[in-house]
């Protein structure tokens, strides 16, 4: 293994780099809350519910409308208002597709 290797494995053990779904590299925890002063320093945009960096965030489609909510919030949200997908702040609909349900197997 090359010494790059050995460093990006070290950064990912330590959750300062991530691996995606993907394979591409990306923030780790560890980074993104060392970065959370330069986000709110440099107006990055945030959460509608978790009040977080919006990074990596789905926004409104409505035009003009700047909520962005991250998919794992919009998930909360959308189960506490059971179905209703709307956006909390121009109250249009949000396109939105839940995480996909696993098959279960039944022992028959």
């Amino acid at each position: 293994m090359s010494q790059k290797e050995k460093t990006l494995d070290e950064f990912v053990g330590d959750k300062w780099l991530s691996f995606t779904a993907e394979g591409h590299v990306g923030l780790g925890v560890r980074s993104f809350l060392d970065l959370r002063s330069w986000f709110r320093n440099n107006d990055v945009p945030s959460c509608e519910v978790c009040n977080e960096a919006g990074v990596k965030a789905v926004l409104c489609q409505k035009e003009g409308c700047k909520v962005r909510i991250h998919q794992y919030c919009l998930g909360n949200l959308f189960a506490k208002k059971k179905g209703e997908t709307v956006c909390p702040s121009c109250s249009s609909h949000w396109q939105y597709t839940g995480p996909k349900e696993e098959a279960v197997e039944d022992d028959v």
